[in-house]
Order: structure tokens, then sequence, then C-alpha cells
């Protein structure tokens, strides 16, 4: 049961840092501080 509770809220915790990260990702993209290559 533990277990489960533990990969859940690292499941969670992971998936919200790879939101952020691709959020940021984007927002650069979107102002021109990265080439298609970059961001590819």
């Amino acid at each position: 049961m533990l277990r489960t509770h533990y990969a859940a809220a690292i499941g969670c915790a992971r998936g919200n840092a790879l939101d952020e990260i691709m959020r940021k990702v984007w927002t650069r993209y979107g102002k021109g501080e990265f080439t298609d290559d970059e961001a590819g």
C-alpha cells in the first residue's frame, strides 16, 4: 500500500516538474530565444 502511494507521489512530482520545464521551454521559444534546432 505505501509503495503505491510513494510511486504515485513520485510520478506526480515528475509530471509537474516536466510540465514546468516544458512551459519554460515554450515560453523561451515563443520569445525567440530558441531556434527550431534547439527546441527540437
